[in-house]
């Protein structure tokens, strides 16, 4: 044997030792990257996650595996950097004081919800913020993300065309796809997402040419299903989406891709039908059926197109990628380009009179008296509000009252119903912005800023290089999401938001440096007890967020056994909601319900007590307190007069007050055992 030199055994050991270390770093990577589509898909399916037992659960899970990676993983905290700890920081404070809120509206039923809600995406953002930067990880989160959106589109276009397959349609505006995340905005806002990053991968040079196919297949498709939302926000924000990234991105296999998506992708919408056209009583007819089974081949035939196109022009990525231009000439071209593209659109202002017709617009949007048309030019096209100035003005409510803390969290129902000037009725702000200042004042609203605007300038900071498109991607996406949050719900929707902070926490995230030896006992023990912190409060985190989702289970089963008039299942779901979580107000609800249903109006009016001390602001529970004490010969006039007092545009509240008048117990009974009682739903109260 050599001096220099190893037995050929050790070597061979050695080298096999490597190659499973190989290969256990790529499961490990394949996995994590894997996770974002896998929650993006479950959430999807779980109404969007908008209720409170999917994002607890999600909460609860995140802060277990972040326990588990600081116990098994040498080095957990490889990928936290400064901009990590920043993000972190301002969202985990963010979400403290989601918490914290409840001590100012005495409302801790409407507060959890949120603070789960909002602790899922901290939670998200550490995780994958704790990970040593790979742009090849980063790379397949996308592709899975890019996958993930693009099943859930096609399962909800399906609904649409095969509606003999697969009959979900919603109840309001069943014109519009919503199916199955249960609101057509958020919908739209996933197909605008896979459009983006579909078209990223499409035109990429640097993925598998099988994964440049597959995207530009699935664009004419997630086009289709973006159409069918008839989503106004969703559509302009994507197509601001689509224009930042050419412009930050510059990816040199853009051309190809567009020749390939485009004329697909326009002749599928032609064969679409405008939402006028959509009768839901007769999307069984065998005329419905067979019209649906047509724009289905359609499409499907636009895709297999799209694909093979952009199989043909492979070999031109090649030559794009061989091609280079010294660098000053490169500097001269762009220059030249620009200036080019100024001109041009600065004579198209002028040309097609843009500024006149923005002017229009703006005025049509401050107009109350336009209405947006239900077919798709009239509504795509309409800048009318839909009711948003209004439910803006009512937001910041809560902020005119106090400016620094806001109203509280999850209270914008309350507002609604004590301002509106319509009788619709609304749960959230659709305004990210304006519902944070009204709930959490200039504190909320600073400390969510801070974490979005870090997070954006980390992504947008990676957008040079080789890698600069994928980047860029990820930044018009997070733009198309910050756009339609702030015109829309959604936040409350973790389907379409818990990716941002996956992605965003996996680019804030700082390169892998060599473990540091540990050069003292004291240095060891100073790991050990940072570990022992970290789990411990990983595990403190995840009670809360358990508790929910066991309690919000419990509840809509208790809720569906309700409406099946099955009380006694209705009562002990009930109860074990409690049980889990004894701050809630709606389990109270039910027992009411029920008790009221089987004459025992004086349980009925002490569940209903429980209740309003968790929540003593809902108008739908001092009404059904009102009920239940009239029934009982309590006087009923006070809680009444405050539902009406919280709701003065409500009928039920209105009709019951006319229906409590006077002062005769005997009266009350009469009338209190014939009125109708607010009904519990599975979101507090």
């Amino acid at each position: 044997m050599g001096s220099g030199g190893g037995s050929p055994a050790l070597i061979h050991q050695m080298e096999a030792d490597a190659r499973t270390a190989s290969r256990g770093t790529t499961v490990a990577l394949v996995a994590s990257a894997a996770l974002p589509a896998a929650l993006v898909t479950y959430l999807s399916f779980e109404s969007g996650g908008y209720f409170a037992g999917a994002p607890a659960l999600v909460a609860a899970e995140l802060a277990v595996l972040i326990a588990a990676r600081t116990v098994l993983v040498r080095r957990p905290f490889a990928g936290v950097g400064p901009l990590v700890v920043v993000t972190a920081l301002a969202l985990g404070c963010f979400a403290g004081w989601v918490l914290a809120s409840s001590g100012w509206s005495h409302a801790e039923a409407r507060a959890q919800p949120e603070y789960t809600r909002a602790l899922a995406y901290a939670l998200t953002l550490v995780f994958f913020g704790m990970l040593p930067y790979s742009v090849r990880r980063i790379r397949w989160m996308t592709i899975g993300l890019a996958t993930a959106a693009t099943v859930v589109c096609l399962v909800a276009l399906v609904s649409r065309t095969f509606p003999d397959v697969l009959n979900r349609i919603g109840e309001l505006h069943p014109e519009r796809l919503s199916y199955p995340l249960d609101y057509w905005n958020s919908l739209g806002l996933l197909a605008g997402l896979a459009i983006v990053l579909c078209g990223h991968l499409a035109s990429s040079t640097r993925d598998h040419p099988v994964v440049r196919v597959a995207a530009a297949g699935a664009v004419p498709a997630l086009a289709v299903t973006l159409y069918y939302t008839y989503s106004r926000g969703a559509t302009w924000a994507t197509a601001i989406a689509i224009v930042l990234y050419v412009l930050v991105g510059r990816s040199r296999g853009l051309l190809p891709a567009m020749l390939a998506t485009a004329p697909p992708t326009l002749v599928a919408l032609m064969t679409v039908h405008p939402a006028g056209d959509f009768n839901p009583a007769d999307r069984f007819s065998d005329a419905a059926l067979a019209d649906g089974h047509r724009i289905a081949l359609v499409v499907a035939g636009c895709m297999v197109a799209a694909a093979a196109i952009r199989a043909v022009l492979l070999r031109l990525d090649y030559r794009v990628e061989r091609f280079s231009v010294p660098p000053r000439i490169a500097r001269g071209i762009a220059l030249s380009g620009a200036t080019l593209v100024l001109a041009l659109g600065l004579v198209g202002l002028g040309a097609f009179h843009v500024p006149d017709k923005v002017a229009a617009k703006y005025r049509e949007f401050n107009s109350d008296s336009a209405v947006p048309g239900q077919a798709s030019g009239g509504r795509l096209l309409s800048a009318n509000d839909n009711g948003r100035r209004e439910h803006w003005d009512v937001a910041l409510e809560g902020f005119r009252r106090d400016a620094w803390r806001g109203a509280g969290a999850g209270t914008y129902e309350l507002t609604w119903a004590r301002h509106r000037k319509t009788p619709t009725a609304a749960r959230d702000g659709h305004s990210l912005y304006f519902e944070t200042l009204g709930e959490l004042g200039i504190v909320g609203l600073g400390l969510l800023l801070v974490c979005l605007l870090v997070l954006f300038a980390g992504v947008l900071r990676r957008a040079r290089g080789r890698d600069g498109p994928l980047f860029a991607a990820l930044l018009g996406a997070g733009v198309l999401w910050g756009l339609a949050a702030g015109v829309d719900w959604a936040w409350e929707m973790p389907a379409v938001t818990l990716w941002l902070f996956a992605l965003g926490g996996a680019a804030l995230a700082v390169r892998p440096e060599r473990q540091p030896a540990m050069a003292s006992m004291h240095a060891r023990y100073a790991s050990v007890a940072l570990r022992a912190a970290v789990v411990a409060g990983c595990l403190a985190l995840a009670v809360l967020p358990a508790r929910v989702a066991v309690s919000q289970a419990r509840l809509e089963g208790s809720i569906a056994s309700m409406h099946s008039g099955d009380c006694r299942s209705a009562r002990l779901d009930a109860r074990a909601a409690l049980r889990a979580l004894n701050s809630r107000a709606s389990p109270h609800h039910v027992l009411a319900w029920c008790n009221l249903r089987a004459g025992r109006y004086t349980q009925a009016v002490e569940s209903l007590q429980r209740a309003l001390r968790n929540d003593p602001g809902s108008w739908s529970l001092l009404q059904a307190s009102a009920v239940a004490r009239a029934s009982a010969g309590v006087d009923p006039r006070p809680q009444i007069r405050a539902a009406t007092r919280l709701n003065p545009m409500s009928e039920l509240a209105g009709y019951t007050r006319l229906a409590l008048r006077g002062d005769e117990p005997s009266r009350w009974r009469r009338a209190g055992r014939r009125l109708p009682v607010a009904v519990p739903e599975t979101t507090d109260p």
